[in-house]
């Protein structure tokens, strides 16, 4: 059994209707071979917790949370929780105490999108 998660920003719980950023580094392979390589997961017992915490976007700097059956996106999806893969430049937030995500989407009829992000702080 997973140990319990204990979900924190800057030293307090996340919000309801936060937008959370997972960097796990693997980004900087971003635009080489490696990037489609031995990609990290993000587990089910994380979007579990997402949900619990109603958190409204999940981003992460990984080429996306998970591979076939695609267990995690049916979680956080299911949830109406937005994912937003292959995030660059994260390790430029981390000592970054409040910061603002701005999330732009290209407009299609489409379940998915190109969408540029910015961080403002």
């Amino acid at each position: 059994m997973d140990a319990p998660l204990h979900m924190i920003q800057n030293g307090k719980t996340i919000e309801k209707g936060s937008i959370v950023l997972v960097y796990t580094d693997f980004g900087k392979n971003y635009r080489n071979k490696k990037y489609y390589e031995n990609v990290p997961n993000i587990t089910k017992a994380f979007a579990e917790e997402m949900v619990k915490a109603q958190v409204k976007i999940i981003g992460m700097d990984i080429l996306g949370p998970d591979a076939p059956p695609f267990p995690t996106h049916k979680i956080l999806l299911g949830n109406s929780i937005l994912i937003i893969e292959n995030l660059v430049n994260l390790e430029k937030l981390l000592d970054i105490p409040n910061f603002e995500v701005i999330a732009l989407p290209m407009k299609l009829q489409a379940d998915a999108s190109w969408v540029r992000v910015v961080a403002v702080y």
